[in-house]
């Protein structure tokens, strides 16, 4: 159990820190070839820290913007703990299905 919490922690770290460079590298000229694997990571095993983050910004508005980072990172992390909870926790084999 709490490996799983661990492992999710880091996985949204990466992300959040991922997510930033994907927003601010193209701002100071970065290629393709190095925004284009932020993306990917965001839109994969990022995806549950990413899926928080956009729903807070498209329900939250007119919020101080430290609020909202820290509702913004807080909905990120606990959809990205439930997910490798979720991932995880599956016991995948020991079913059988007659």
């Amino acid at each position: 159990m709490k490996r799983r919490i661990w492992i999710a922690v880091a996985l949204w770290a990466v992300t959040s820190v991922v997510g930033a460079l994907a927003l601010l590298l193209p701002n100071f000229g970065a290629s393709a070839w190095v925004v284009v694997p932020c993306f990917l990571w965001l839109f994969t095993v990022g995806f549950p820290t990413t899926a928080g983050v956009l729903v807070t910004a498209s329900i939250v508005t007119g919020w101080p913007l430290a609020v909202f980072v820290v509702v913004a990172c807080t909905a990120g992390l606990v959809l990205q703990i439930l997910a490798v909870q979720w991932v995880l926790g599956r016991d995948v084999g020991s079913e059988s299905e007659a």
